[in-house]
């Protein structure tokens, strides 16, 4: 392989053979493109420069070689551009027993810029093993290393409005949210972003396969706010229009694999959490000062591993003395303050910080490849507490108050003044008011 590459390197020849398609810089493209020719490949979502390597999501059969693949990386979107030949290293992500599995393409560079000192702007990828055949998918490489504060991003939210905002410089804690796929419950995004402003995230990540109006609108105000300077929270939104395949959870690996190599480099953390989802600290004010103490006790970790339990939204429990606030702005903070008595173990349906700059990609409860120790936080410092229907291994709960107590009234002053932007905004569901509790079951 490595003497083909070499080959591969004779100019005069290729130039001639491979040349740059015509790219059209209106409309978009899809966000998943067809692939053919390169055997398993099926789909390439967006590459991604990393200063000294393109790293390429891609869609593709599980465990089945991606042919001989090789990357053509343009530093010029000249049709006349000269290309260059770079190897391409291919990887399958976790499938969770899906024959689709998201993956990625690292396109390796020695020297990373070319002679004049530039990057590339474009990279294809040729089958190696018959490179006359041509270019098989082209794409533009973005530059997530950018992040200055005059440059403006378009920010896909609602399928007909495309926001303009500024960037903002790197924050703490970047937080990626999964696939919102016909996605209309309102009220449980407000609050789940403005708990993320308290507990410390500076930008929420999110991926838009199809949202309802009153979902759309809410986006739209805190992007909004945002760039007019009034909210602090960088709320990110992107266009997550499926292929036609089936694939885990809406390609929850593919956007959990995109947002930490597109904000890894503006940000110092990352958590990856459901909208249904909290990480409550329990001896620390925030997430930043939980971290920062479990670095100091456990040097050079690469993650920080929370334990789970559930909160049981079969019945209500409302914090007491927060009953009205609990109904009228559809909180389940609180509006549930029973809990399981079972904490799940340290290999299940845990979720993980971790600090981008040492880890080669995630999984949906873990960390799938990394370049140091994960600290396991221990359960009376951390949780995470996931508000759903019981599933569960006793037939008994327990109050919990703490997140309620300790978060209740700053967040109710956050939702009143959310709500307050979003007059005529419907919440897009109504929570039980009943106390029965559901029937238990073991699992």
């Amino acid at each position: 392989m490595i003497e083909g590459i070499r080959q591969l390197w004779d100019k005069k020849k290729y130039s001639q053979v491979i040349k740059l398609p015509h790219m059209s810089s209106g409309g978009r493209h899809p966000d998943f493109q067809e692939v053919q020719g390169l055997g398993s490949l099926l789909y390439v979502h967006a590459a991604l420069w990393q200063g000294d390597h393109v790293r390429i999501t891609v869609v593709k059969k599980l465990n089945v070689p991606v042919c001989t693949a090789l990357c053509v990386l343009w530093y010029s979107s000249d049709q006349n551009a000269i290309p260059y030949f770079a190897q391409a290293v291919v990887r399958d992500l976790e499938s969770y027993n899906f024959e689709n599995a998201c993956g990625y393409i690292k396109c390796i560079l020695k020297a990373g810029k070319n002679e004049t000192g530039e990057i590339p702007v474009l990279v294809s990828l040729v089958d190696g093993s018959d490179i006359e055949s041509g270019l098989k998918i082209t794409l533009p490489i973005e530059d997530t290393r950018i992040h200055t504060d005059d440059k403006k991003e378009n920010i896909s939210i609602g399928k007909k409005i495309d926001i303009k905002i500024k960037k903002t410089w790197a924050v703490e804690f970047t937080e990626c949210l999964p696939t919102m796929y016909g996605f209309g419950n309102a009220g449980m995004l407000v609050e789940k972003l403005e708990m993320s402003k308290l507990l410390g995230a500076g930008r929420v990540v999110l991926y838009n396969t199809s949202i309802e109006p009153n979902v759309d609108a809410v986006l739209r105000m805190y992007t909004q706010e945002f760039a007019a300077g009034r909210e602090k929270l960088e709320v990110m939104v992107h266009s997550w229009d499926l292929p036609p395949i089936t694939m885990h959870y809406w390609g929850q690996i593919a956007a959990m694999e995109d947002c930490l190599y597109r904000y890894k480099w503006t940000s110092r953390y990352m958590v990856f959490t459901d909208m249904d989802e909290l990480i409550i600290p329990f001896h620390h004010a925030s997430w930043s000062e939980l971290i920062a103490d479990r670095e100091k006790l456990n040097p050079g970790s690469v993650a920080f591993k929370i334990r789970s339990t559930v909160m049981r939204k079969d019945h209500s429990s409302p914090a007491k003395g927060l009953e009205t606030e609990a109904f009228h702005y559809r909180s389940e903070v609180l509006r549930v303050t029973d809990r399981d008595d079972y904490i799940w173990p340290e290999v299940d349906r845990t979720k993980v910080f971790v600090n981008p700059a040492k880890i080669e990609s995630v999984e949906v409860h873990g960390v799938y490849e990394g370049y140091g120790p994960i600290d396991n936080v221990p359960p009376d410092q951390a949780l995470l507490y996931h508000y759903r229907w019981p599933l569960r291994k006793s037939c008994t709960d327990i109050r919990d108050t703490r997140v309620a107590d300790k978060y209740g009234q700053r967040l109710i002053q956050g939702l009143k003044a959310a709500w307050a932007k979003l007059k005529d905004v419907p919440s897009g569901w109504n929570p039980t008011n009943e106390t029965e509790r559901a029937q238990c079951r073991n699992i």
